[in-house]
């Protein structure tokens, strides 16, 4: 067994190069004895081997005497003889020179010439004559001869030396941990070292020179078996990393670098198992470090910057992860100074021990942290890194200060605090009662201090409450606090429903706390009044919990009717709901941000009024679905991202499919652009995740995915008929009943297919097949039993040319009293969008109904500007206003809002005097915007 290195060929001017560098180091031995060194070191084959080593230029090293002292590798190979055959040999022995007389007047002859420089024939050991060059140096300080010897690029030479180069790397291949294997064109196992052994487990004599398809038949069933194949035939290499399961179950990684060579293909296999668990183990460690709620930051000490930071350090300072990578310390601790020793690198390395100190850090907003910090320098084999643990203190602080600060100031902040506050005795009697709690309770300071905590909380109670029962358990669980210090109920939020002494009902939110003193525990309590916050909250809740059960139903019509009669009932029902909630959405929306411009509201409250927002716009979200779902556009393609889409589509299905189908959606990246109609797309994939949902009545899995695929002119397509391009694959699959076989050619036939004991309803993929060819692109079916189905759409990818828009904030957007002729028939919606364009700048005039509104604006059209108007309203609605303005006044300027699916198209709506539409809920921005582009038209 050999290796066949094949002939690499040469290049002279490298070996020019060569032999000048070899001759510069002979001379350079002169120096070396001049420092010190004797002979005798110098000759040292250790060092010279080191000084000498070539792969080309053999080195003969003889005294003057011709007694050859050193031979390299090089000239080893060539001459066939080994540095330990050398004893006391002259150099014309190991040169084929038989007899002592033609060597001794070779010698003469070699060493008195003036020219150093010639052509040599060797006789080999092996009977074999080699014809070389030669070139002689003299060092007369030290009485050496150095002989450079080099072939002259003969067969036979360019042999002994392939031969010399196999055995070199052979015993290199063999010695390895990584296996080896080497095979041709021919598909034969024509080498292979002991590691490969240890795999293939087979005799030397079973497989070597035979094809490997025939030794293991399987493996042309195996992936890495397509990639050989193309590798031979395009002589190009590559990485691969396979995952194998070994015979005691367990599973081992294996990274095969694949490499063509003149002969097959070079297979080079290392066991790759340990790194792969290193890196499972270290995204271990990873989710661990984010998981934290305290704040870590690793620190590089040469700049003391951060050069990792967990998720709890970002969320409590504010600062993006790539933010914090471009500061340090300095930018975040209000007390940093590099003189100070916490922050003395110096100071870490002398002393490994942590460091713990308390400081204040500044968040991206200004707001102050006070803060617990330990340090400590941690070394690896790598570098050494500062670790920074950071623990927030403000709860300790504002405890610490409330017992160091004074009576008085104590009683200032406490009279100040707008919040209800009180605080017991140790024996639970009430000594402190604010203003804040008077407020919210209407029971007066005097009236409290003195009392118990419990007989006090007893009154508050509503009288549906109170029983002597229920005052008896109140009692014992206040005396059990006193007497053991501690309740599973104290430091946690409660809510509470009490009445006033004024016998209003209210909602508070109160957290019971302990305070240690000298003479005992001290129960205080923070209460505040959140009645109207859940009143506002319960109506959003019940606004979604609506929106919820609609959509319910409307999933229970979706599973009972086929497609075309659902989608007509849906669209009705949908226009409806959606009109009646939009209303209601409308008056919340518009009441919170009316509410926040009062700048005398607490930040709690703004926070509150925050939540309340977000949870509408929720529902406003869910109510565009309806409305998008509702709508009949003409078929219109648009740059659209997948992405994006389909996450919108996913949160429809949630709510449409039933519980026991887990929706997924996976996608590698945050943006793939087709050219589509979003409509029939949106068909397509709501008629595919029916049919899966009907396949799975059990329960399953339904799974969207998203991926890009390349396809180039030798590729081999997914399936057939799929052209060369960029490509974006939308997998439709579920875990249900499977097709038949015999079915899966006719599924795009324009006939229904039955799956397991359903059939497929909608659209009908017949259908979905046109709509997919119209937009030039693929579909494709897989069904396995005991697996599902698999539909795959392939669509062309584009380059989105989408530009973002620059959004202008509410506040540069004002009137200047302009007046408005706002008309609704909802007496909440009416004031609600009254209020939000005063708050804008702008007069209004109202009507309740179109007839109204015509009677007004025929009456006092020079002093409207413009009309904002909704569309459903009795007597005349806003179509019929809109037309019969128009008719009559060619310059009127209307806005119309709705929360129906307005289906006219632009030119009709301009024909009418109508500048501009929108959807309800209204915002102030969309509100504030569209008047301004109103009045700013024509």
């Amino acid at each position: 067994m050999r290796f066949d290195l094949g002939n690499k060929g040469k290049n002279h001017s490298n070996f020019v190069t060569e032999i000048s560098q070899l001759k510069q180091r002979f001379l350079e031995l002169d120096k070396l004895i001049k420092d010190g060194f004797s002979l005798r070191d110098i000759l040292n084959p250790k060092i010279l081997n080191t000084i000498f080593d070539s792969d080309n230029v053999g080195v003969l090293i003889a005294n003057k005497d011709s007694i050859l002292l050193y031979i390299n590798s090089a000239a080893s190979a060539l001459i066939d003889y080994k540095y330990e055959e050398l004893s006391k040999q002259k150099l014309w022995d190991v040169l084929g020179i038989s007899n002592e007389k033609d060597g001794v007047e070779f010698w003469k002859k070699l060493i008195s010439q003036k020219n150093k420089i010639g052509k040599l024939k060797i006789s080999r050991k092996d009977i074999l004559v080699l014809n070389v060059d030669y070139e002689l140096t003299i060092n007369n300080n030290i009485d050496l001869y150095q002989l450079l010897i080099y072939d002259i690029d003969s067969e036979v030479n360019e042999v002994h030396k392939n031969y010399r180069g196999e055995s070199l790397y052979l015993d290199i291949i063999q010695n390895i941990d990584d296996a080896i294997i080497v095979i041709d064109y021919d598909w034969r196992l024509i080498c292979f070292n002991e590691a490969a052994k240890r795999i293939v487990k087979r005799p030397l004599d079973k497989i070597l020179n035979k094809k490997i398809t025939k030794i293991y038949p399987e493996i042309m069933k195996h992936e890495l078996f397509d990639k050989f194949k193309y590798y031979l035939e395009n002589r190009k290499g590559s990485i691969e990393e396979i995952k194998l399961k070994t015979p005691q179950g367990t599973y081992q990684w294996f990274s095969v670098n694949i490499k063509p060579t003149y002969r097959g293909v070079f297979v080079h296999i290392r066991d790759i198992t340990e790194r792969k668990n290193s890196s499972e183990m270290l995204k271990y460690f990873r989710s661990i470090f984010n998981l934290t709620s305290e704040c870590i930051f690793v620190i590089k000490p040469e700049n003391m910057h951060f050069i990792n930071v967990n998720e709890a350090a970002c969320k409590i300072l504010g600062y993006d992860y790539n933010d914090f990578l471009k500061i340090g310390p300095e930018d975040i601790d209000v007390n940093f100074d590099k003189t100070n020793i916490n922050y003395k690198v110096d100071e870490f390395r002398e002393n490994k021990e942590p460091r713990i100190f308390e400081t204040i850090y500044k968040s991206i907003d200004g707001v102050i942290v006070p803060v617990e910090v330990t340090t400590q320098m941690v070394d690896s084999d790598v570098s050494s890194v500062v670790v920074v643990t950071v623990k927030d203190i403000s709860d300790r602080m504002i405890a610490e200060l409330s017992i160091k600060e004074s009576e008085m100031k104590f009683r200032s902040i406490f009279e100040q605090y707008i919040d209800g506050f009180i605080l017991t005795n140790e024996y639970g009697r009430i000594v402190k009662w604010n203003m804040g709690m008077q407020e919210i309770t209407g029971l007066k300071r005097s009236e409290a201090i003195g009392k118990f905590v419990w007989d006090i909380l007893f009154q508050l109670q509503p009288e549906n409450f109170k029983s002597p029962e229920a005052f008896r358990v109140l009692k014992r669980k206040f005396i059990k606090l006193f007497k053991t210090g501690s309740a599973e109920w104290l430091n946690k939020h409660h809510t509470l429903e009490i009445q006033t002494y004024d016998g209003l009902l209210k909602v508070i939110e109160s957290t019971p706390f302990q305070v240690m003193s000298e003479t005992g525990m001290l129960l205080g309590a923070i209460s505040r009044d959140i009645t109207h916050y859940k009143t506002t909250e319960k109506q959003a809740i019940e606004t979604d919990m609506k929106l919820k059960e609609t959509l319910r139903r409307l999933s229970e019509i979706n599973e009972k009717t086929i497609q075309h009669e659902r989608l007509a009932v849906i669209g009705k029902l949908a226009a409806g709901i959606t009109h009646d909630f939009s209303n209601l959405l409308q008056g919340i929306m518009g009441s919170a941000e009316i509410v926040l411009f009062d700048k005398s509201i607490k930040q709690s409250s703004r926070d509150r009024l925050k939540v309340i927002l977000d949870q509408s716009e929720k529902a406003a979200k869910l109510i565009r679905q309806l409305l998008d779902f509702s709508r009949k556009i003409t078929s219109e393609k648009a740059q659209l991202n997948l992405v994006l889409f389909t996450k919108e589509l996913g949160k429809f299905l949630v709510r449409t499919i039933p519980e026991n189908v887990n929706v997924i959606l996976n996608y590698d990246s945050d943006e793939y652009w087709v050219l589509a109609d979003p409509v029939q797309l949106q068909q397509v994939i709501l008629n595919l995740s029916a049919n899966a949902k009907d396949a799975m009545l059990d329960g399953g899995r339904l799974t969207i995915s998203l991926s890009r695929i390349t396809l180039h002119e030798n590729d081999t397509p997914p399936f057939e008929g799929l052209e060369p391009g960029n490509w974006i694959r939308t997998n439709i699959s579920d875990t249900g009943a499977s097709i038949p076989e015999e079915d899966l050619k006719l599924v795009f036939k324009p006939a229904n297919i039955e799956k397991g004991e359903f059939k497929t309803v909608g659209l009908g993929l017949s259908h979905v097949y046109e709509i997919i060819k119209q937009h030039q692109g693929f579909i494709d079916v897989q069904s396995e039993l005991g697996k599902g189905t698999t539909i795959s759409i392939f669509l062309p990818e584009i380059v989105s040319e989408l530009e973002e828009e620059t959004q202008d904030t509410f506040q540069e957007i004002r009137g200047n009293g302009e007046t408005i002729l706002v008309v609704d028939d909802e007496p909440t919606i009416l004031d609600i969008t009254t209020s939000m364009l005063h708050e804008m700048g702008y007069k209004t005039i109202t009507a309740t109904n179109g007839k109204q509104a015509l009677e007004i604006y025929n009456s006092q059209e020079d002093e409207i500007d413009i009309i904002l108007t909704d569309m459903v309203m009795p007597e005349m609605d806003g179509l019929q206003l809109c037309k019969e303005l128009s008719n009559n006044h060619s310059d009127v300027k209307i806005l119309v809002m709705t929360g129906y699916p307005l289906e006219m198209k632009n030119e009709e709506l301009l024909n009418i005097g109508i500048i501009d539409f929108m959807h309800k809920p209204l915002s102030f921005e969309q509100l504030a915007k569209s008047i301004q582009n109103g009045l700013s038209s024509r």
